[in-house]
């Protein structure tokens, strides 16, 4: 998915988010532990290859997009070490119209000129763009994905899933459109099936230590209930041979764990820029990024503080009535998933806070959203007014010497409002931020400094509120071939709850800015317990408050105490 759209519809739609166990590492070295036993004896020797992901090929070989990508591969041969091959982690095409046309100058022929033309091998997994046809509803799946896999392998020789093998161990490719879970979603969260989680186990039963390839983060890799196995199953019970996974799809950098073992999520590189140069150890069992000095993982840094110097604020009294805009311009979300995107738009939500009165070390202090009115000027940030039933919530700040924290609250949000579109009456899509708190050290003036803040969005709230939505709308009959009692649709009960949505056919749909709500609950279905972790470096602008819309400053009822605002009085 291109990065602005899937923002977008990230945010409008509540985020997408992913699943895993594991925490951002920040080596650029990761090593494996083979236990007593140790591997198994292969004559290996160090593999350097190169990835590069989402090309999203657009027209014929001469196209602007084709020639970045040709440069990206010409930069990749480049390097030194030079890498044996490159590896593409999905989404070569952007989509194909249907009949697919493989002639002179179509988009297959690009693909073509590009894997005979490339200055080393290329090695391919697909995504699910590969997938998705044009001239249709906004991101629509070809209806026979079937015959989209035998024509990559007809026309370029590539297997839905296939192995190739380096330096004696092996380079996985699989494919996430395959499993009956990848539809829901339009291949957002992907499915492997069974055939092909078999076929898999069986490789990495082989003790052959391996690298895996594909396009969804393996935490967003989803499973119909009652399969034999997921990938978090074959990965955990393989984690001392995968050495490492790289994927794609979210168009951002990023590292994880999964089950044990690193993942390494690389950015879009149909701009031409964008690739990571690895050197796989497998006798040693390591991964090596050789170019992650030039990477910004958007991993959180550590604001170190030290309570024991001096207090910067000796009377905290004149900070009191201030309110401070937090700005996020960037964000960490633990696990990797469809969520990442929100590192990019969590910045999109204004958050506020003003500090009232002090008692000691300790000022008192309210957290509110806002919503923005036109645009930042030289640096300070947009306007931003009153958000209709924002939430609002009371904390207080602790000062430490020159270091700061705040007690834990929770703001539950209306997207809806937030990003000025309206629902119809009854509806609601409501998101949590839950646990939020900002830590950090206070500059010589008093004012932050440097800041992490840390919450836990929290998903049940739109998960909830989608089922009420599709009840609600199939039960007053409002659904297109979809009338309670009739037919095979089951009769509406009399006061019916979301327990009814799992009654309601999947034929029957409610679409919102031109997505299915299923399709959004699918989404919401990928997150463990719908929640994700989520931190977040930031700095304030200290604000005015005036009634005119000026960057930099916030509305008079921004803060509004109850019953005229959320806020709570005391």
């Amino acid at each position: 998915m291109r990065t602005a759209l899937c923002g977008v519809l990230v945010l409008a739609l509540l985020g997408c988010g992913g699943g895993g166990d594991g925490s951002t590492g920040g080596e650029d070295i990761a090593s494996r532990d083979f236990g007593p036993e140790g591997p198994p004896t292969v004559d290996y020797s160090p593999v350097v290859f190169a990835v590069i992901s989402d090309i999203h090929i657009e027209g014929g070989f001469d196209n602007s997009i084709v020639q970045n990508v040709v440069g990206l591969l010409a930069d990749a041969a480049a390097r030194a070490p030079a890498p044996e091959f490159v590896a593409i982690t999905g989404d070569l095409i952007d989509a194909f119209e249907e009949p697919v046309d493989t002639g002179l100058g179509s988009k297959i022929d690009a693909l073509r000129q590009l894997i005979d033309g490339a200055p080393v091998p290329l090695e391919i997994a697909f995504g699910n763009h590969d997938y998705y046809v044009t001239g249709d509803a906004l991101m629509a799946m070809t209806s026979d994905p079937e015959g989209r896999s035998q024509l990559f392998e007809d026309e370029l020789g590539v297997p839905r899933w296939h192995v190739t093998t380096h330096g004696g161990m092996r380079f996985i490719y699989l494919n996430g459109m395959i499993g009956a879970k990848a539809a829901p979603s339009l291949g957002l969260n992907g499915s492997l099936g069974s055939e092909q989680l078999a076929w898999l186990d069986d490789l990495l039963d082989d003790q052959v230590r391996s690298i895996l390839f594909l396009h969804q983060p393996p935490s967003s890799i989803l499973e119909v209930e009652g399969t034999e196995t997921s990938l978090a199953e074959v990965v955990g019970d393989h984690a001392d041979v995968v050495l490492g996974i790289f994927v794609g799809h979210i168009h951002v950098w990023g590292r994880d764990t999964f089950e044990g073992v690193p993942v390494y999520l690389t950015s879009a590189g149909y701009g031409g820029h964008d690739l990571h140069h690895v050197r796989v150890d497998p006798a040693a069992g390591t991964v090596e990024i050789l170019n992650a000095a030039d990477i910004d993982y958007g991993e959180t840094e550590h604001v170190p503080c030290d309570p024991a110097r001096d207090p910067v604020l000796t009377d905290p009294a004149p900070l009191e009535g201030l309110p401070l805009v937090l700005q996020l311009p960037d964000a960490q979300i633990q696990p990797m998933g469809l969520g990442t995107y929100l590192r990019e738009v969590i910045s999109e939500i204004p958050l506020v806070v003003r500090l009232g009165a002090s008692a000691g070390d300790e000022l008192a202090a309210l957290v509110t959203v806002g919503k923005r009115s036109g645009d930042g000027a030289d640096g300070a940030p947009a306007y931003i007014k009153h958000l209709a039933d924002g939430p609002c919530a009371a904390t207080f700040l602790t000062l430490d010497g020159p270091c700061f924290s705040t007690a834990p609250v929770a703001l539950e949000i209306e997207i809806g409002g937030l990003l000025g579109f309206p629902l119809p009456p009854g509806w609601q899509l409501r998101a949590g931020l839950t646990d939020l708190t900002l830590t950090g050290v206070l500059d010589d003036d008093g004012l932050v400094a440097q800041g992490v803040l840390a919450t836990t969005l929290d998903f049940e709230p739109g998960a909830r509120d989608v089922e009420a939505i599709l009840v609600q709308e199939y039960c007053k009959g409002s659904l297109a071939g979809c009338v309670p009692g009739d037919g095979d649709m089951p009769a509406c009960p009399d006061d019916p709850g979301p327990e009814f949505f799992g009654e309601i056919p999947l034929v029957c749909d409610v679409n919102i800015l031109g997505f299915g709500l299923r399709f959004l609950f699918d989404i919401f279905e990928s997150v463990p317990d719908l929640k994700v972790s989520l931190d977040a470096n930031f700095t304030v602008w200290p604000a005015e408050i005036l009634e005119e819309p000026t960057p930099g400053a916030i509305a008079p009822d921004l803060f509004s105490m109850a019953p005229e605002g959320t806020c709570p009085a005391d």
